[in-house]
């Protein structure tokens, strides 16, 4: 084996412990998500403390991931659960560019919400019962009014 190789091979397996123990002391003071949505009445006063007005129908998800609620009847109020803390964004019912049904696996009815903002994510949110709330179908079908 040429000392090249070697140094190489040794170089490489350095970094590959390196990469290796960071994981690990990662997973042990836990990169878990911990912070959860706990109900409607949570949302509402994330709400409340944003200044974001008056929210009407709520919609959180069966794992308190995520939550939606309506504002007035032109914005869509966002409140996601990122590693131990709550993420708020208040988007105008137009940055609403889709949104997909699913049925997931033992549970009730899933929505998948895509933005028009490229810096925000899709979000997915499962519900307990066999049909979404109403105002998520006519925030599907665009139809906002009521």
């Amino acid at each position: 084996m040429s000392p090249e190789l070697a140094k190489f091979l040794v170089i490489q397996g350095i970094s590959l412990g390196g990469v290796l123990v960071l994981i690990a002391l990662a997973w042990l003071i836990g990169f878990r998500q911990r912070a959860r949505i706990l109900d409607k009445f949570h949302v509402w006063k994330l709400a409340a403390d944003d200044r974001v007005g008056p929210t009407g129908e709520v919609a959180v998800d069966a794992l308190g991931r995520t939550a939606l609620a309506e504002i007035d009847t032109d914005k869509v109020y966002v409140v996601k659960a990122l590693g131990d803390r709550l993420t708020t964004r208040v988007f105008p019912r137009s940055a609403v560019a889709g949104v997909r049904m699913y049925r997931p696996r033992g549970r009730g009815i899933g929505a998948r919400v895509r933005f028009s903002d490229a810096g925000f994510d899709d979000l997915a949110i499962e519900f307990e019962s066999r049909e979404a709330p109403a105002w998520i179908e006519r925030l599907r079908r665009g139809a906002w009014s009521k």
